[in-house]
């Protein structure tokens, strides 16, 4: 079973909880292309996408928001 990742594994990534949640505001980030291709590759390093590395960084500056599901 080399090559699959378990639901445990999954578990145990970290990063934010999977699902919709409520948009407030809609921002639209420009990158250059080698900020660009390092967050790709960052992401497909992971298995996350790029808009949860974006959103990662910006709770990294201003702290993640005390919300249900949030505790560590």
């Amino acid at each position: 079973m080399e090559g699959i990742e378990t639901d445990l594994a999954k578990a145990s990534r970290g990063g934010r909880p999977r699902g919709r949640r409520s948009v407030a505001a809609r921002q639209t980030v420009y990158l250059d292309e080698a900020r660009h291709a390092a967050l790709v590759r960052i992401a497909e390093d992971r298995g996350r996408s790029v808009h949860s590395l974006i959103l990662e960084g910006i709770d990294a500056v201003i702290g993640k928001p005390a919300r249900p599901g949030w505790e560590q």
